[in-house]
């Protein structure tokens, strides 16, 4: 679940939904299988963790991680980044754990902090 700290406000959908579906839809047509697979990866990087972010995800090589077909799909280095990013908030959304956000100077991307309610 992903909350607006700022507000208090459920997000239910990614953002930028539009550029995303697009985007999922290529990944998809490269194999059905590998969203999922991208997704079991972030959720496993993601366990225990008190803070992340997409940013720290996989790091500067994403040849030969589960990542890869991302770049494969989108083609471009930054919209690659950006997908993952929401690839990223999907899974936080879609977590049983309580989320928020914010945008920290010199942290690529958006940072996640778990809240304990």
């Amino acid at each position: 679940m992903l909350i607006n700290f700022e507000n208090g406000k459920e997000i239910k959908e990614v953002w930028h939904k539009k550029e995303y579906d697009v985007w999922m839809d290529k990944i998809e047509n490269l194999n059905r299988n590998v969203i999922e697979n991208i997704k079991e990866e972030i959720r496993k990087h993601l366990d225990g963790k008190e803070v992340d972010s997409a940013g720290w995800m996989p790091g500067k090589k994403w040849e030969g991680t589960p990542y890869y077909p991302i770049y494969e799909a989108v083609g471009d280095v930054e919209a690659a980044a950006k997908c993952l990013g929401l690839i990223v908030q999907e899974c936080i959304i879609e977590d049983e754990n309580i989320w928020s956000f914010t945008k920290k100077d010199g942290v690529r991307g958006i940072l996640y902090f778990r809240l304990k309610i």
